[in-house]
């Protein structure tokens, strides 16, 4: 018997969780890890869903392939100690009381690759046997701090960056690891002209989206960027496009996929392109766009088209109303994405309450994990293929 089985003998875990999970930076803007948020029922116990998530679910799946941070109390940690699998892609975190108090629980998981965070609470400082990382929160985030860690060569992750001047203000502080929802929001430019690269991405989309153009129009605007050109014959031969055989030429594979799916492809490559934006950001966008798609019974494409749309001011550093001003769009679309409103904003704010750990009403538990999963799994196979 295994020690999973140990911990619930009657049946195996089912993998029905739903799992809110936030996207942790390092200061160059590439994705650290994942802070995987386990929700609060009344049903499982924490213990029972942190071993969901790591056997039946899988750290990969649920980051996309990069480190996964697992917030738990001590009590939690008592309960699962004997029963975790290796992980060294797992980074486990309790706070400074527990780091104390589990100090055997912590070094049997270590023998098993887990790394350690603690949680500090405001005054409290990093303990002399050093975990690999601290969190604190942004008001706790001093130079002070930033400066014991760096001494006791402990990485410090700051919570609670919800702007882009308080990401920059904790790493002016010394901080090399942000979580918030920073990278969510668009960057204040100095000047309302869109730069080259915004400007070749809108020119692209007004075509894709404009149902006047012809099949003609959509290739000579697409081979008018090599870069794109080449990406999107290297996405038509991964088993993200659904496509059942080779594509030997451009117009072969736009003929295979159609004028919807252009659209949503190249939309999706070009925001991929601009390369100053933060890779969560096109990651949450691949994830809710392929979540809308799977939310819907029919219409995929159109709810594929709304989950994207919705990160567009994002992407492009202005009012999502002004972006999506520019673009030949349906107004169902439009006001899906701005309002919410009829079955696609429908669609589309489930999927923001499966972002949030949430099942959305009406919805199964296993539905609501089993979409998030695929989507996930999805994003991951699209995004391992790079030019």
């Amino acid at each position: 018997m295994s020690p999973s089985q140990e911990l619930v003998p009657d049946e195996a875990p089912d993998p029905h969780v739903v799992v809110r999970r936030r996207p942790v930076h390092d200061h160059t803007g590439r994705v650290f890890a994942y802070l995987l948020d386990l929700p609060a029922c009344d049903g499982p116990s924490p213990s029972d869903l942190l071993l969901r998530v790591l056997l039946d679910v899988g750290v990969r799946t649920m980051t996309c392939g990069t480190r996964a941070l697992i917030p738990l109390s001590g009590a939690a940690l008592r309960e699962i100690a004997a029963a975790l699998p290796p992980c060294d892609r797992t980074m486990l975190e309790v706070d400074l009381a527990s780091w104390g108090a589990c100090a055997e629980e912590i070094e049997t998981s270590r023998q098993l690759g887990y790394t350690w965070c603690i949680r500090l609470e405001a005054g409290e400082t990093v303990p002399e046997d050093t975990p690999d990382l601290v969190r604190v929160d942004l008001a706790s985030a001093t130079p002070e701090l930033a400066a014991d860690c760096d001494q006791a060569k402990v990485g410090a992750i700051v919570s609670g960056v919800d702007d882009r001047d308080c990401a920059r203000a904790a790493g002016r502080a010394g901080f090399r690891y942000f979580a918030g929802a920073f990278w969510r929001t668009p960057e204040e430019v100095e000047s309302a002209r869109i730069s080259p690269g915004r400007e070749t991405l809108l020119r692209v989309m007004q075509v894709v989206y404009d149902k006047s153009s012809s099949m003609r129009d959509v290739e000579t605007v697409i081979r008018g960027d090599p870069g794109l050109v080449h990406r999107l014959m290297r996405v038509l031969g991964t088993a993200a496009t659904g496509l059942r055989r080779p594509v030997t030429s451009l117009r072969q594979g736009l003929v295979f996929l159609g004028m919807r799916t252009i659209a949503n492809w190249t939309t999706l490559m070009l925001l991929e392109s601009l390369s100053d934006k933060p890779e969560a950001l096109v990651t949450a966008a691949i994830v809710r766009a392929r979540t809308c798609e799977l939310l819907a019974h029919r219409a995929g494409d159109e709810a594929f088209t709304v989950g994207l749309l919705s990160y567009f001011d994002a992407f492009l550093d202005m009012p999502l109303a002004d972006a999506l001003a520019e673009l030949p769009l349906a107004s169902t679309l439009v006001d899906a994405v701005l309002v919410r409103s009829g079955s696609l904003g429908g669609l589309l704010a489930a999927a923001e309450h499966l972002e949030s750990g949430e099942t959305p009403r009406g919805m199964r538990d296993e539905d609501a994990a089993r979409i998030t999963r695929e989507a996930m799994a999805w994003a991951d196979e699209l995004q391992s293929h790079p030019d």
